[in-house]
């Protein structure tokens, strides 16, 4: 299983417009949020991830560049980590050197559970294959130390009634504009399930995220890349990797995730 970070270099993000123009630069030059510190929370109808204050005290933030073959060296950016977990991180800007083919398995570091994506993938369309990429891991260098994401998750109700939502986002960047698209819908095991790929990334760094959500009542299920924004400036910071998690004796889930 890939490590969430190499997700990113498939990248991930806005509805296509519907005269597929190429996407204009993207600005982004700097990330700013705060680090929380999350936990599992679970009780008889819900299991979801909570966050809390950072406790690791003032130190970094680090930026690691992600290639083929992971992380490509030192670190590319350094910013700093105030006792309350604020920070801002200037982007790299990246060599050619340490750009590679963009890979388009976007939904190779969903987490074990979540392998039957597999079986319903779309063909993805990629308007230039000659672009590059790479992705940049985050971790927080203090009292606690470690990789950190946006990341959410729950999953409210009765078993065979919950509905999950699942998600989790981080920052590719790309030598020049560039779309990905491709959309699936399927039916595995007796449940429907939509993957939907239809990205827009302006060359320069870019906000991606992966999203699951999913209704057992009616076994309707939704696989879905996302670019331009995360649903919070929150970043995570969990003992484990959220992407390793093992879903399968927490929660009520699909037939097709407990294969």
């Amino acid at each position: 299983m890939k490590n969430f970070a190499v997700l990113t270099l498939a990248s991930t993000g806005l509805l296509l417009a519907a005269c597929n123009q190429t996407p204009a630069p993207s600005s982004l030059a700097a990330l700013s949020g705060t680090v929380v510190e999350g936990s599992f929370t679970e009780t008889a109808t819900s299991f979801r991830l909570t966050t809390g204050p950072w406790t690791g005290g003032a130190g970094s933030v680090r930026g690691y560049l992600v290639g083929e073959d992971g992380l490509t060296g030192q670190p590319a950016t350094t910013g700093t980590l105030t006792a309350d977990g604020k920070f801002v991180l200037t982007l790299p800007t990246p060599t050619a050197a340490q750009l590679s083919a963009i890979d388009t398995d976007l939904f190779g570091a969903l987490p074990e559970d979540y392998d039957f994506a597999a079986d319903c993938l779309p063909q993805i369309t990629l308007s230039d294959r000659s672009v590059r990429s790479t992705s940049l891991l985050v971790e927080v260098d203090a009292g606690k130390d470690g990789a950190v994401q946006p990341a959410t998750l729950s999953l409210d109700g009765t078993p065979g009634q919950g509905r999950l939502t699942f998600s989790f986002g981080g920052l590719t960047y790309v030598d020049r504009s560039v779309t990905l698209k491709g959309n699936r819908t399927c039916t595995v095991e007796g449940e429907r399930l939509t993957v939907q790929t239809d990205l827009r990334l302006g060359k320069g760094w870019n906000k991606v995220q992966l999203a699951v959500t999913g209704d057992e009542a009616t076994g309707v299920y939704t696989v879905s890349a996302v670019s331009g924004s995360f649903s919070s400036d929150n970043w995570v910071f969990l003992d484990a990797d959220l992407t390793g998690l093992s879903l399968k004796s927490k929660l009520p889930k699909p037939t097709f995730l407990g294969r």
